[in-house]
Formats: C-alpha cells, sequence, structure tokens
C-alpha cells in the first residue's frame, strides 16, 4: 500500500508546520463546502433562484411606493363615449406626481404639468434677487401597478407595510364634463374639480389630482414646486397647519419663509428662517435664503455673513457665490465681486444670472469687451431684461448709442417696470438728440422710484 507522505517541515521552524496544519483546517471549513455548493447547483439551481428572487424582493419592496390602479370608468349605460380608458388615467396620474416631483427639485415641469408654470431663474442685475434653493424631502415614489412592478415585490411591499394603493373612478359631470375621485387607505378621498371630456381635460385634471395627492403625504414637495411657479400664496395657505415631526418642520419654515419673503413679508420670513435655524443649525438653503431677506432689508453685512455661512456648510453653492458677489460689488470691492461671480461659474456654467452680474462688474472694471460678451452668453441662455440692460449700458459705453437704445427697449418689452432701463433709454435717447422721448423715459424711471443720476426731467 502505498503512503501519502506530507511535505517536509523542518523541525527546527514549527511556525512552517502550523502553518500548514491551519491550511488543511481552513480547506475543510471553506474550500470543501463551497465544492460541494458548486456541485449542488444543477441539483437545487430552482432552490438557489428562489432565494435570489426573494432576496431582490426584499430589498426592492423596501423602498416604499405608491401603486396606481387603473380607475374605473362610468357603466355603458350612461351614454356618453369616453376618449379614455381607467389604464389612461392611472399614466397620467403617474405622470403628473413625477412632474411635480421633477419642478420641485428645480427642473422645467415635464409633460402632463408643462403648462401650469415654468422654472424661471430671478435674477435682477447686481441686487441680491436670486433663484430661491430650498429643501426638498420625499420618500414616495410612483408605479402603475401591473406594469412596472414584479408581483414578488409587491407582495413584499405588501408584507412589509411599505406600498400605499391608490385606486379612482371617473365620474361623469353632465354630458360633457368629468370629475377625478381617488382614494387610499391613509387619507381621505381626493376630488378634482370638473373638466372637459376631452384628452387635454384630462391632463389638467391629473395635474390637479397630482397635486393633491402630494399635499397629502409631502407638502414640503409641493410647496417647492409651487415656489418654482411663482404661486406663493398657496404656499402661505398649504401651511396654515404646519408639520408636527422636527425632521420635515425645518424645510416647512424654510420654504414658508421664501413665499413670504416673495409677498413682501420680509420680517415674518426672518423669523421663519430663524425658527428653522434654531431646529437645524446645519441649513446652507436657509442660511443663503436668510441671506436674500437681510438684503432685502438692507442689512449688507447681515447678509454677507448669511451667504458666507451657507457656503461654509456647503462649498459648492453657486447661488450664495453670486449674492456674495453683488453685495462686494456693491461695496466697490468690483474684483472680489468678479471671482466670487467667475468661481460661481465654476460650478455652475450655464448659470445666467451670475453671468449678467459678472458683465456688470466688468463695465464698472472698464472691461467692456469682456462684458459685452457675458451679456451675451447670458442672453443664449435665458432672456432676461438686466441682460439686456447690462448689455446696452456696455454699448453705450463702446459709444454704439443705436444698438444700446435697442437693447435697452428689449429689456422694456420683457419688464416696463424696470426704472434703471427707462433711466439708461432717457440717456441714450438724450444723447442722440431726441429730447422729448428722454425726457418721458425720465419721467417713467422717477416715477418708479429710481434714484440714479440726473437724467432728462425737463
Amino acid at each position: 500500500m502505498e503512503k501519502v507522505i506530507p511535505p517536509k517541515t523542518n523541525d527546527r521552524f514549527p511556525w512552517l508546520r502550523s502553518g500548514w496544519q491551519w491550511w488543511q483546517t481552513l480547506r475543510s471549513f471553506v474550500v470543501s463546502p463551497l465544492r460541494w455548493f458548486w456541485r449542488s447547483i444543477p441539483a437545487y439551481l430552482p432552490f438557489y433562484l428562489l432565494i435570489l428572487a426573494a432576496g431582490y424582493a426584499g430589498i426592492r419592496g423596501w423602498h416604499r411606493q405608491t401603486a396606481i390602479s387603473a380607475f374605473r370608468l362610468p357603466p355603458d349605460s350612461s351614454g356618453s363615449h369616453m376618449p379614455f380608458g381607467g389604464e389612461t388615467v392611472a399614466n397620467l396620474l403617474e405622470d403628473a406626481l413625477t412632474a411635480i416631483r421633477q419642478e420641485a427639485e428645480g427642473r422645467p415641469p415635464a409633460p402632463p404639468c408643462d403648462v401650469l408654470g415654468s422654472t424661471d431663474e430671478d435674477f435682477a442685475g447686481l441686487t441680491a434677487r436670486a433663484s430661491t434653493s430650498f429643501a426638498v424631502d420625499s420618500d414616495v415614489g410612483v408605479e402603475v401597478n401591473g406594469i412596472s412592478v414584479a408581483a414578488a415585490v409587491e407582495e413584499a411591499r405588501q408584507v412589509l407595510g411599505r406600498e400605499t394603493r391608490i385606486s379612482g373612478d371617473v365620474l361623469l359631470d353632465g354630458p360633457d364634463k368629468f370629475q377625478l375621485v381617488a382614494r387610499a387607505k391613509t387619507a381621505a378621498a381626493w376630488v378634482v374639480t370638473p373638466q372637459p371630456l376631452t384628452l387635454a381635460g384630462l391632463k389638467r385634471a391629473s395635474c390637479e389630482m397630482a397635486e393633491r395627492i402630494w399635499a397629502s403625504t409631502d407638502e414640503n414637495l409641493l410647496a417647492a414646486a409651487l415656489i418654482y411657479r411663482g404661486d406663493y400664496q398657496r404656499v402661505i395657505n398649504l401651511y396654515r397647519q404646519m408639520p408636527t415631526d422636527q425632521a420635515h418642520l425645518a424645510d416647512a419654515l424654510n420654504n414658508l419663509g421664501v413665499a413670504l419673503r416673495k409677498t413682501g413679508q420680509v420680517d415674518d420670513a426672518i423669523a421663519k428662517f430663524n425658527q428653522a435655524l434654531q431646529l437645524r443649525p446645519r441649513f446652507p438653503e436657509t442660511h443663503y435664503n436668510l441671506g436674500i431677506a437681510a438684503d432685502a432689508k438692507g442689512y449688507r453685512a447681515e447678509a454677507m455673513a448669511q451667504y458666507r455661512e451657507a457656503l461654509r456648510l456647503r462649498p459648492n453653492f453657486a447661488e450664495a457665490l453670486n449674492n456674495l458677489g453683488v453685495d462686494l460689488h456693491a461695496q466697490g470691492d468690483k474684483d472680489g465681486a468678479i471671482a466670487q461671480f467667475r468661481e460661481a461659474l465654476r460650478l455652475k456654467p450655464q448659470f445666467p444670472g451670475a453671468l449678467t452680474n459678472l458683465g456688470n462688474a466688468l463695465v464698472a472694471k472698464g472691461d467692456n469687451d469682456a462684458a459685452i460678451a457675458d451679456f451675451q452668453a447670458a442672453l443664449q441662455l435665458a432672456n432676461l431684461p438686466q441682460s439686456h440692460n447690462g448689455l446696452g449700458e456696455a454699448l453705450a459705453v463702446k459709444g454704439d448709442n443705436d444698438a444700446a437704445i435697442s437693447e435697452f427697449r428689449k429689456a422694456l418689452q420683457l419688464d416696463n417696470a424696470d426704472g434703471l432701463a427707462h433711466y439708461n433709454l432717457s440717456l441714450a435717447l438724450d444723447r442722440k438728440g431726441q429730447h422729448r422721448e428722454a425726457v418721458a423715459e425720465c419721467k417713467k424711471a422717477r416715477a418708479l422710484q429710481y434714484k440714479g443720476g440726473a437724467c432728462a426731467e425737463s
């Protein structure tokens, strides 16, 4: 009988022998089971696949979702021809919920809700009117039941209690109108206003229904969308009853402060921002918004301190850099302002407000050619009146009076209440010898409380 001779070890190095024994033990506990598992796969493959599927369903099922069932239509005996089906209603409602979420994140609203509003930058040259930042927090997603969710995942969500199911009805309101009614176990029924019995009417009804659902499940998300849409009074109405949980209360106070500031209630807005910071001191968006409110009150030093705190907490905050540059320019620190605007553009190249502000600062420095390039770049991104006005000022300095007048008129077509544009147009017309028109524009500037230099008033 043959003998298996183990590798020779040197007794002078006992650690070599112990190492070999350790390797043999490792093989018996790890390698052998792995070998058995590999050989057993053909026989137990369905079992292993079942384990993988269950694990996948458990992971996916933990994510909270709202499943929308096909809406029930009126019976055929109603005599009305329905131009859409129940699954179409569910799909459009899903699209509407997603569109409002995107709008709340600052993206342009998508169909079918793109007709409700638009997301525009709100900058006014070298003033601290910048697009507002605010927090959005939501853990609700949307799926159309039976299309995008596997049955195993649905079952896992139901077992884990992570699924909200929405069902609904299409109710006729006369011969040519309808209403949508939706229900969920966790909320009262949602009902929308009557709409024409057309596909366009269904789009509007689905967007209205989506707003009502978000108002019940995540009012902060809806408030963010309404702020981007400029519907500030609805935000104030939405927050008549504030959230009770601390996690969402700071976001709600921040959003409410934005709406109050936008409606001229600056002192109330500052109070809300300070309450939000008491709950969450490390809240860069609220520091930024508090800076804007301080600027509106004329507290420039406080505003700059808030912008700097926002940047300390969030160094890539391009909007805060832009507004800090605005205040530095107002203090006469042109080089500091230019540095802030350029850093904002490095972080956010397609930033028309920062391009416009940089152009204005370059005009003040005497670099008109570079300023004209920045104004033109800003206008390629957004048709802002302040960009036209700044471009007109740069062209006027270069002696191109006719082109300057054209830009000032474009600015006034977009915002006829811009006192600076009326003032600049008055100066340009006076240089052209059109004294009567210059006087009229100067009077408009004074009526709008513009307190710039002298212009042709008589």
